[in-house]
């Protein structure tokens, strides 16, 4: 199998959902969809009556659990339908129907909070839009990420305000971006949902979303085709203006191109949408998962596209580090040294509690009273307790001691030495041992303590 692209165990060339949760877990991990009975802004006058335009009568919560059920109900439910594939598989728990934030504190606490602790939930995913995320809901996101994995969905569908404001989204791009920012200073996985063959979208128009968001710190993307949906507003505006629906071909083909403009470290949650057939209108295409995902394999080894190939800010070598790091072990503090790559930076925050970029001269930068200064690291013992630091990553730094560096490593902490030539270094505690790679013309050194 000749795949290039990196983050990946089979022929897809693009970061599946399910490779990063085997990556991160070691087993299987599936979402299960709940109904924890939200309304929507854009449904009961707030913002708009009647929704999105293609939004169904469920609110996007087709598969969600039985809303008559108690939420702990809905979700042992929905994990024994999964465990008739999967035995041993574990959950995140999903809100999906509505706007999931959209409530008092009381009640988000009284839904949440019950999910944090169980044994068989992994984490938590809360589908909502960009204006229902005030501070003080965003505060109480960041103390559950403290706690348990959190991953926080948001419909946006196109970059394009015109369209946006075609479908009804209610809200501008603008917001969008502003809510994403927010939570990603909490270090909280945004996933992002758009939608291919909205009315009057070109091409250029779907690849233009993709890179309106490309450089947006953001974890997740799930891609859909626009479904007909029966009872809704679009269901009469597609008879009434003979909409062109995309086929199958046509969107895939778009996809493919998309992937290409898409950072590499982005996780790719769903590739197209799943629609209950006695609710559909059009496409009938869409209906066949494994088929449609196996025909975009295709496309995409055909055309020789895969995620990122024409993404420029990260590099290759961007890409090795940050995989080198994510799947070495598990850590919770990592810093880096030296001049890295904004994105690559965003992107490990997305896989780490507490990650510092630290610049060479104290006076360009200094977070959290961590600082280099004069080639050595100093670190605040009231913020940081000795050997506490999982990963340190220095990148192309010149005269570095690593001997200054070693007492600030937990147990199974490691550095990772990046440099343009070769190092004949020997350590002089035999406790630690050193392995090189070559990658892309640099030298990259592993200095850890020996098993």
């Amino acid at each position: 199998m000749n795949n290039p692209f990196i983050f990946s165990d089979s022929n897809k060339r693009y970061q599946t959902f399910d490779y990063y949760l085997k990556s991160k877990y070691g087993q299987k991990v599936f979402k299960v969809s709940l109904n924890a009975h939200f309304s929507c802004p854009n449904r009961d006058g707030t913002i708009s009556k009647g929704g999105c335009i293609f939004c169904s009568e469920s609110g996007s919560g087709e598969y969600a659990g039985n809303i008559t059920h108690s939420l702990k109900e809905q979700y042992y439910e929905g994990l024994q339908k999964m465990r008739k594939k999967w035995p041993m598989g574990l959950g995140i728990a999903y809100f999906q129907s509505f706007t999931n934030t959209y409530g008092s504190l009381d009640y988000l606490h009284s839904c949440y909070d019950q999910f944090i602790d169980m044994t068989d939930c992994v984490g938590i995913s809360i589908a909502t839009r960009p204006d229902c995320l005030n501070d003080q809901i965003i505060s109480y996101l960041a103390e559950i990420n403290t706690k348990t994995d959190l991953y926080i969905e948001l419909g946006l569908q196109t970059s394009n305000d015109k369209t946006a404001e075609l479908i009804n989204r209610g809200c501008k791009f603008e917001t969008f971006k502003n809510a994403v920012r927010k939570l990603a200073q909490n270090n909280i996985k945004v996933v992002v949902h758009i939608i291919n063959g909205l009315p009057n979208e070109t091409e250029k128009d779907m690849i233009n979303t993709i890179k309106d968001i490309a450089n947006l710190p953001i974890f997740g993307i799930k891609f859909h085709c626009l479904n007909i949906l029966k009872n809704t507003m679009l269901s009469i505006v597609y008879k009434e203006l003979n909409l062109h629906i995309l086929d199958k071909e046509e969107y895939l083909k778009i996809v493919s191109k998309q992937l290409s403009y898409l950072p590499s470290n982005i996780v790719v949650e769903r590739i197209n949408t799943d629609a209950v057939r006695k609710d559909l209108i059009a496409p009938f295409w869409n209906d066949k998962k494994v088929s449609v995902s196996n025909d975009l394999d295709k496309i995409m080894s055909n055309n020789s596209e895969f995620q990122g190939k024409n993404h420029e800010n990260l590099t290759v070598f961007d890409d090795f580090i940050y995989k080198f790091s994510r799947f070495n072990t598990s850590y919770n503090n990592l810093i880096l040294i030296g001049d890295f790559d904004m994105n690559l930076i965003i992107s490990l925050n997305n896989y780490y509690y507490n990650v510092k970029h630290i610049m060479h001269n104290k006076n360009d930068e200094s977070q959290n009273n961590i600082l280099v200064e004069n080639n050595n690291l100093i670190i605040n013992k009231n913020y940081y307790a000795l050997h506490s630091i999982d990963m340190i990553i220095i990148n192309n730094m010149d005269n570095i001691i690593i001997n200054d560096y070693l007492p600030y490593l937990s147990n199974n902490g490691r550095i990772i030495l990046i440099s343009n030539k070769d190092i004949t270094y020997t350590m002089q505690d035999i406790v630690y041992t050193i392995n090189k790679y070559i990658f892309e013309e640099k030298y990259i050194f592993e200095i850890k303590k020996s098993d």
